[in-house]
């Protein structure tokens, strides 16, 4: 922040004060454009596609916040100050499976695909990804959502995205 840590606490009262302004912050801007992504509604593929760019996108503008809730997260909800952290988990993982359910109805997402599983394998691989992201660097947050999509939405199998494209050609 480019002060003594000993400043800091001329605006906050405590290290917790500090942490919750950080996610507070973090989780009601991110929770705001899931919502609104979700509302907005389209194929399933599409709103899935826009909430991962949506986690993409909040890596620039709360690197700090994502990696304090990363590892200190479940100490946290252990605090009644933080019980928000558990019910933003809660509504994100709602908004997604709904998303992934009304896919699966569809027909976008393949029949019998675990809704619940398919959320947090996603979750999990876009979560550590803030991890090693770095802005600047060789992709854009967006570049990288468009790469992670790929692999999620495609796979990584040749064949399967060539039969993919030769559908769309035909």
């Amino acid at each position: 922040a480019g002060m003594l840590s000993g400043s800091l606490y001329r605006h906050f009262d405590s290290k917790e004060s500090i942490m919750d302004e950080l996610l507070r912050a973090y989780i009601d801007e991110l929770l705001q454009e899931y919502r609104h992504v979700v509302a907005e509604g389209g194929p399933a593929r599409e709103v899935l596609s826009q909430l991962v760019t949506a986690a993409f996108g909040s890596f620039e503008r709360h690197r700090s916040a994502i990696l304090v809730w990363q590892s200190e997260g479940a100490q946290l909800k252990e605090i009644p100050r933080f019980a928000y952290v558990a019910e933003a988990e809660a509504e994100t993982e709602r908004l997604w499976t709904q998303v992934i359910r009304r896919g699966i109805r569809s027909g976008e997402f393949r029949d019998g695909l675990d809704a619940k599983l398919a959320y947090r394998f996603i979750r999990d691989v876009v979560w550590m990804a803030a991890r090693w992201y770095r802005p600047g660097g060789r992709l854009t947050v967006r570049q990288l959502a468009a790469q992670y999509l790929s692999i999620v939405l495609d796979g990584i199998d040749s064949m399967a995205v060539a039969s993919k494209q030769d559908k769309a050609t035909a």
